[in-house]
């Protein structure tokens, strides 16, 4: 099992929100995180429903995952995007779902 991260089918998301850009509506900034987070299916949708309103609101919502990503996806190395995606995925996830 595990998550593959070297092209992995959760990648494809990922290449095409950076392929099309913001949904219509969406704010321009931290679209590509949110995206990220959306492609990874961890849970992140579901997070006010899940946690209680007071906790999630503690914890910093939805800014606080997005602040996590930016300074990955900031970098300016790797260049390429999908080298960027993997080496986010390794430092991120690591060995818990990878390998």
């Amino acid at each position: 099992g595990g998550d593959p991260c070297f092209g992995g089918p959760k990648n494809i998301p990922m290449l095409m929100a950076r392929l099309y850009g913001p949904l219509p509506g969406e704010p321009s900034t931290g679209w590509l995180e949110r995206n990220y987070l959306r492609a990874f299916q961890r849970c992140y949708q579901d997070l006010s429903a899940l946690l209680d309103p007071a906790l999630l609101r503690e914890a910093g919502g939805e800014d606080a995952l997005i602040a996590l990503l930016e300074p990955y996806f900031r970098e300016p190395e790797p260049q390429d995007f999908v080298n960027k995606l993997m080496s986010i995925n390794i430092r991120l996830k690591g060995a818990n779902l990878i390998l």
